[in-house]
């Protein structure tokens, strides 16, 4: 058997972050009697996607009232909510910590994602990588009632100033469970931020290609899956085949 670990991305590869999201926005809407926050909900949700793509930590940028690496990956984690909103800089600080709150809990894992995972730990040592927060990666997992699936989790704030595309991020993952990279593989949603970052680092990737979606940007990973039930089968050979994409 080729690889030993597999390293799960989170949002839209384990959980279905667009029903989430939007339930998330409705208990901030609820809360704050921000009623434009619930009729644009699906509108953030894609305006959260594209940021995410081009974004860049500066930790320059950063208000200096957010002292640890926690508080300032919560901070990073919903500046793209404050941004598209326009919120109140008085009232910031207040709804980010049910923000950030609100992200772990209510999440439904897709169809797929429980059996897969439950085959898969039985041959593998599997982790989650995220550029969330902790306390919200280990909630999600929790309310999905998968977090018993997984050896470890992997967190931004481990590595503060990088999140994943990052070669950076993803070497931080790696040394801080000491594995080797030949034995592991990252599998995730994004071609950019999971992919290609891990690809940059010296690992390999599965793109988990739910909507069946083109490599229009060339990245050409390991391999590429349509559903999370495919995963046994693929990894489980001990020679590599490559998966046209």
């Amino acid at each position: 058997m080729k690889y030993k670990n597999i390293i799960f991305d989170l949002d839209n590869t384990l959980i279905d972050n667009k029903l989430h999201m939007i339930n998330v926005l409705k208990k901030i809407a609820g809360k704050y009697a921000l009623p434009e926050v619930l009729n644009r909900a699906e509108e953030f949700y894609y305006s959260e996607n594209k940021f995410w793509q081009n974004y860049k930590i500066d930790l320059k940028a950063i208000p200096q009232q957010y002292k640890t690496d926690k508080e300032k990956v919560e901070y990073v984690r919903s500046i793209p909510f404050f941004k598209f909103f326009n919120i109140d800089e008085k009232v910031i600080r207040k709804i980010q910590k049910d923000y950030i709150k609100f992200l772990g809990e209510d999440c439904e894992p897709f169809g797929d994602v429980k059996t897969a995972l439950k085959i898969l730990s039985k041959s593998y040592n599997i982790y989650v990588a995220s550029n969330e927060a902790v306390s919200a990666i280990i909630g999600k997992l929790k309310t999905a009632s998968i977090y018993k699936f997984f050896k470890g989790v992997f967190s931004a704030e481990e590595v503060m100033g990088e999140i994943k595309p990052s070669a950076a991020y993803f070497n931080g993952f790696i040394k801080k469970f000491n594995l080797n990279k030949s034995e592991s593989v990252m599998a995730g949603d994004s071609l950019i931020n999971d992919c290609k970052g891990a690809m940059d680092a010296g690992l390999d990737a599965v793109w988990v290609n739910r909507k069946n979606l083109k490599d229009e940007q060339n990245i050409k990973p390991a391999y590429m899956v349509t559903s999370l039930a495919e995963l046994p089968e693929i990894l489980n050979k001990d020679v590599k085949k490559k998966k046209s994409v």
